[in-house]
């Protein structure tokens, strides 16, 4: 199998759940004083992380996602994984603000 770009693959899906590309393989989605990011390195897993910002700017990994077999997902699994991702970042958005 060639290079994987996710952008080339997903990136239509990402953007319009409100997703922005920073670079090949690297999307984020900001929410307050929280990023949802989406990473590929090449290897075989998708990385989601839930990143928190500080007052001072700094970020701090909440929560760390690998998915393997991503790639024979169809575009609805896609989506809907990612939606399910995001449902769990939000639950633990929602304790960390209790």
């Amino acid at each position: 199998m060639g290079k994987i770009n996710v952008n080339s693959i997903w990136g239509n899906e990402l953007k319009e759940l409100g997703y922005k590309k920073l670079k090949v393989n690297y999307f984020e989605k900001k929410a307050k004083r929280y990023w949802y990011m989406i990473h590929f390195d090449g290897n075989k897993y998708l990385t989601f992380r839930l990143l928190k910002m500080n007052i001072f700017d700094e970020t701090k990994c909440i929560e760390l996602i690998d998915i393997d077999n991503w790639i024979s997902l169809t575009q609805f699994g896609f989506i809907g994984m990612v939606k399910e991702i995001e449902t769990e970042f939000k639950t633990l958005i929602d304790k960390q603000n209790e």
